[in-house]
């Protein structure tokens, strides 16, 4: 017998252990014990495969004490490509307000039910190997009942352990890694990063009511032998850089010294494989150098301004004055003008005031110079191809990349000048023509005629 969406009401039992498919909770969470299963895999297709029903619309039904419910399969985001919510649906109730949806989990793979549809929510972190399923109380007069009832469950549908919710749990209290279960005990400790089930960045604010940063472990042992101003986490390279008044230090990840440079204070961004490190000072003026996620510095001199090239070897470096600050304090006519041509072709970038003073080349990783430093903007097109700018103003403007929220990014805009592509594989610098369109982006740089 099949018991459909719209005949669930009917078979809700009164008991708060009863489940929703007629099958006893507590005893499904004893069947499902971590310990008692430590060679099982409840993914498997044996278990509760899922058939389909209506594979257009992603409905299928599985079969329970012999009785057979049908489930529909929620959207992957937010999830690992190996699992799916199902979710199980009352739709027959005479009060709207008892209306319920319950939530599982299913194994893609093999197309098995790993969690049954019972919880109100499911979160599942990939970084901690767990599933957290929250019910609530019913008792909603007492707001302590909000909190509910969180319980855990591994990615082999191994339930862990019940507990109650707490309100700023922003990671799971266990996670499990190599078939063993790891306590996650950071009590009293303001996380503010996440790196792995070990590995947390946590907020401090010392003596002095300064914020500073430091690394801590699943235990709340701190890694790194003090607070410092900034830090920046590597746990793919086990690298830790941390910023201090006048030097900036990269540890491994178990808080070893690897190498310190002196004379930079200020981490000024995180590239797709190095970071770039500046100081930062009112009285006094500084360059750049770039520092590899392994800690290593690829190019030992320092630029007033460098950047990684992203499809080559090449790195792109400007002589001058990056933060010039003369004519900041005067009217800027020509931020209106730009602003007036974007706003013919689109509404989401905001133009900036923005002076720096000096000029861009190229040079490779020996820093022997490939592209002169005579022009006012360069911009990688290929591994070989560099579209080069002769006279035009750079300009900062912020993207907006989400309405809803308000986030944007920032950009840089290229107004007016002379462009030119010049490609290394025969030498040859030919003038080139920019098109004005409304997404002229090309890599971190859009041109305006």
């Amino acid at each position: 017998m099949r018991i459909s969406r719209e005949d669930l009401e009917k078979n809700r039992g009164s008991k708060e252990s009863e489940f929703l498919l007629s099958v006893d909770f507590e005893q499904y969470l004893s069947d499902r014990s971590f310990y008692a299963n430590l060679d099982k895999d409840f993914s498997g297709k044996n278990f509760f495969p899922l058939i389909p029903l209506n594979p257009e619309h992603e409905w299928y039904y599985f079969n329970v004490n012999d009785q057979e419910f049908e489930v529909g399969k929620w959207s992957s985001e937010g999830y690992d490509s190996r699992f799916r919510r199902i979710y199980l649906t009352d739709t027959k109730s005479i009060y709207p307000w008892k209306y319920k949806t319950c939530y599982g989990i299913c194994s893609e793979e093999n197309s098995n039910i790993l969690i049954f549809p019972y919880f109100d929510s499911i979160w599942f972190y990939s970084l901690f190997n767990v599933f957290v399923c929250k019910n609530s109380f019913k008792d909603t007069v007492n707001s302590e009942s909000l909190l509910g009832q969180v319980y855990y469950f591994d990615t082999k549908g191994r339930f862990i352990r019940q507990e109650k919710e707490s309100y700023f749990n922003l990671f799971p209290n266990v996670a499990v890694i190599d078939n063993e279960i790891k306590e996650i005990k950071l009590d009293n400790i303001n996380v503010c990063e996440v790196y792995r089930y070990n590995l947390f960045v946590a907020s401090i604010t010392d003596p002095d009511n300064r914020a500073r940063k430091q690394v801590v472990d699943n235990n709340g042992n701190f890694i790194l032998d003090k607070a410092y101003l900034d830090v920046v986490v590597r746990p793919a390279e086990e690298t830790i850089f941390a910023v201090d008044k006048n030097e900036i230090i990269c540890f491994d990840t178990k808080g070893n010294k690897k190498k310190t440079y002196t004379g930079f204070n200020r981490i000024d961004e995180v590239g797709e494989s190095c970071i770039r490190v500046g100081y930062e000072s009112i009285d006094e003026e500084a360059g750049f150098i770039l520092i590899n996620f392994d800690g290593e510095q690829p190019l030992k001199q320092t630029y007033d301004f460098i950047e990684k090239c992203s499809m080559s070897q090449n790195y792109k470096f400007f002589q001058g004055d990056w933060y010039n600050l003369a004519g900041a304090e005067k009217e800027d006519p020509e931020i209106e003008i730009v602003q007036a041509k974007l706003d013919k072709i689109r509404s989401d970038i905001m133009v900036y005031s923005f002076h720096p003073n000096g000029k861009w080349g190229i040079i490779n990783e020996n820093e022997e110079i490939l592209i002169p430093c005579i022009y006012d903007w360069i911009e990688e097109l290929s591994e070989n191809i560099f579209l080069l700018n002769e006279g035009g103003r750079l300009l900062r403007c912020s993207r907006c990349i989400d309405e809803w929220d308000g986030d944007s990014v920032d950009e840089l805009i290229v107004h007016g000048g002379r462009w030119f592509t010049y490609s290394f594989l025969d030498a040859k610098l030919e003038p080139a023509e920019i098109e004005y369109d409304s997404n002229n982006f090309i890599n971190s740089v859009y041109k305006i005629e």
